[in-house]
Order: C-alpha cells, then sequence, then structure tokens
C-alpha cells in the first residue's frame, strides 16, 4: 500500500514537472542559488570542523580544567552538541548526536533529546537571509529584537523537546539496545586520514541536503504555480515544504502582505522558521542512518514547538 501510494505522488510529480518544464527549471534555479549562495558556505566548513572536534575528544580539556573547580564530572559529547547543533545549523546537531549515541557515547533517551533540541537553523542563516531579506520588506527590527526572536525559538526548541522525550527517560535505557551496535572510536585511524573521511562526508551530507531542497523546491513551485497562489497563504505553504524558498516568498509577496499587522506576520515567519520544513525533516532522517533514533520525536517537537515560537513572538512584538 505505501509502495503504490509512493509509485502515484512521484509519477504524478514527473508529468507535472513534464507538463510545467518552465516552472521545474525555475523552481529549481530557485533552489539551487539558495543552497550554492546560502546554505553550502554556512554549513559545509561547520560539517567537517565538528566531525573533528568529536574525533579529537576537543572538549576533554576544557571539561576537565571545570570539573576541578566545580568538583562535579561536566558531560563533555553534551556540550559539543549543544554548541555545534546551536551555531553551525541542522542537521549538524541531529548528526553529532546520532554519532555520539553509534559511539556508545550518549543514551538514547539523551541522544533523542540533543537531537530536537539542538537541530534548527545556523544564527547565520538567521541574520543573513530571514533577518536580512524576508522581514525587511514588512518591519525593521533591531539588534535587540533579532536576540529575542533567536532566545525564542531556542528556548521553544529545548521546551518542547524536553516535553515531548520526556516519557523516554522513564525507562533505565542503556547507552546501547538491541537495535543498536556501538562501536569504539579507531584511535588507531590516521588524522589525515581521518580529515580526509571528514571532508568527504560533509561533501556528501551537504550534496544530500542540496537535492532535497531543490526537489522540494520543485514540489513547492509547481503546488502553488497550478494551485493558482501568490499571496500569503502561498508563502505559508511554501515555507512549510521547504524553509529557504519558501521564506524567500514572503518577501516576494510583500505588497499583498502589507495589510496584516506585525506581531502577527512576525509570529507567523518566526514559527515556520523554528520548524524548518518538512525538507528538514528529510535531511535530519538521512543523518540518523543506522543510530535507530526515532524521527517521530523530532516531528512532534518541532510541531510543538513552532506554535509556542508564534505565540510568544506574537506576545513580544504586539508589546
Amino acid at each position: 500500500m505505501k509502495k503504490n501510494f509512493l509509485t502515484f505522488i512521484f509519477l504524478f510529480l514527473f508529468f507535472l514537472m513534464l507538463s510545467f518544464p518552465d516552472i521545474t527549471k525555475n523552481s529549481a534555479n530557485i533552489g539551487m542559488e539558495l543552497w550554492l549562495s546560502t546554505i553550502l558556505p554556512a554549513l559545509l566548513p561547520y560539517t567537517v570542523i565538528s566531525s573533528l572536534l568529536l574525533y579529537l575528544d576537543a572538549f576533554n580539556l576544557p571539561c576537565k580544567f571545570f570539573e576541578k573547580i566545580l568538583k562535579r564530572p561536566l558531560p563533555k559529547n553534551h556540550i559539543l552538541i549543544v554548541l555545534c547543533g546551536l551555531f553551525c545549523g541542522c542537521p549538524i546537531g541531529a548528526k553529532l548526536a546520532a554519532d555520539s549515541y553509534k559511539n556508545g557515547l550518549i543514551k538514547k533517551s539523551t541522544a533523542t533529546f540533543l537531537m530536537c533540541a539542538c537541530n534548527n537553523l545556523s544564527p547565520s542563516f538567521l541574520i543573513n537571509f530571514v533577518f536580512a531579506r524576508v522581514y525587511t520588506p514588512f518591519i525593521h527590527i533591531n539588534s535587540t529584537d533579532k536576540w529575542i526572536l533567536y532566545i525564542i525559538m531556542i528556548f521553544s526548541s529545548f521546551f518542547c523537546s524536553y516535553f515531548v522525550t520526556k516519557p523516554l527517560y522513564k525507562n533505565s535505557d542503556n547507552i546501547c539496545d538491541n537495535n543498536n551496535i556501538c562501536t569504539e572510536k579507531d584511535n588507531k585511524t590516521p588524522f589525515f586520514t581521518f580529515f580526509e573521511k571528514c571532508i568527504l562526508s560533509a561533501f556528501e551530507i551537504q550534496a544530500k541536503i542540496g537535492g532535497y531542497i531543490i526537489i522540494f523546491s520543485i514540489i513547492s513551485g509547481l503546488f502553488l504555480y497550478t494551485m493558482g497562489i501568490s499571496n500569503i497563504t502561498g508563502a505559508i505553504i511554501g515555507s512549510f515544504l521547504e524553509s529557504s524558498s519558501g521564506l524567500n516568498l514572503f518577501a516576494s509577496y510583500s505588497e499583498t502582505t502589507n495589510h496584516l499587522n506585525i506581531p502577527y506576520i512576525t509570529g507567523i515567519i518566526t514559527a515556520l522558521t523554528s520548524f524548518g520544513g518538512i525538507c528538514t525533516i528529510f535531511q535530519t532522517k538521512s543523518v540518523l542512518h543506522g543510530s535507530s533514533l526515532p524521527i517521530s520525536f523530532y516531528i512532534k517537537s518541532k510541531l510543538l514547538s513552532s506554535v509556542f515560537v508564534f505565540l510568544l513572538s506574537f506576545i513580544y512584538m504586539s508589546i
């Protein structure tokens, strides 16, 4: 049944692409441009560096220093995942959580929580694209507003992720379970060999991200064109499917959305940015391969977080 449904969907998409080649090409160009100009430069370096930090146990010495001061152990792998996940952007947070779990460094419940909480769009993407390009046609937001909106997204992400994954902590799960095989890090692997593997792995991940962005940009473009949607509804649908190209539609449709009040439009854009789009869910699923971490918890946390973000952003901008 599932296979037949997917076959029908992709056959329908294929014939739509053949029927509207210009829309398909333009949508693919939009997705390609956003990936090459915004996503790839922002994520590729951090994908390589974060893998190297995990390999080198980079937070081992700093954590030991603070452990002596605080006189208590610190979870260095948790700190690495949180920092890289928050500042490097998705799907790096999910990838580090999955890799740490596969290597037997953290529990499944902890890895699931960190996957949900720390897998967000990067501050660089928010500053250089969302705040600078998407919000501009509607409202000029100052530095304080940017920080407050970013804090709202992060707070909601952590709060909702804890709420969603809380049932997992009731079970005393071990680092490994029957569905997960722990593997020790091969310390005998030469550093430069591992460095090259990190680069190749980073390009593979970014190629997957680019492929998803292009495909979902095409799906969004065809859907909006065939349905004749070219207003705020189209921007919302496009952002729900693929955040980069979808959020860009808000700027394109600014003339038809100027009548909306500032708190309302800010809440919508911020909530959609927090959700990240269905495309991001596929990207996250791709980096979880082999870890048995459940993507369902990620989807639930993102949906719930987007509701919280909308409410908090609307209240803040209304004050």
